[in-house]
């Protein structure tokens, strides 16, 4: 099983985390730092934090199908970013809606 070892659930923790909760994070920060410069259309403010808060893309899968290799490896990480995903988007949602979108 892939990610098996201690080194392997690191990796895949520091994957989740970047994508699920930094990226997500830079996002939410330059929108509240610029909202007085940005649109106030808060459907067009919605998408730019759904787009930083959505895990990977399946793409991924694909392309290291074709090359054939670690296609298996990246299915599970795709798996888990879609697991924590789950929490992560309801939490980055419900901070967009109370702290920008009122």
């Amino acid at each position: 099983m892939p990610f098996a070892n201690y080194d392997g659930i690191r990796t895949l923790a520091g994957i989740c985390l970047g994508k699920l909760v930094l990226m997500p994070l830079c996002t939410f920060i330059f929108l509240v730092m610029y909202r007085e410069v940005l649109p106030k259309n808060n459907v067009l403010l919605l998408i730019m934090m759904l787009e930083s808060v959505t895990p990977s893309g399946t793409n991924n899968v694909i392309i290291c199908s074709m090359h054939g290799h670690g296609a298996q490896i990246m299915s599970t990480i795709l798996f888990w970013e879609y697991m924590f995903g789950i929490v992560s988007i309801g939490c980055w949602v419900s901070m967009f809606l109370f702290y920008i979108a009122w």
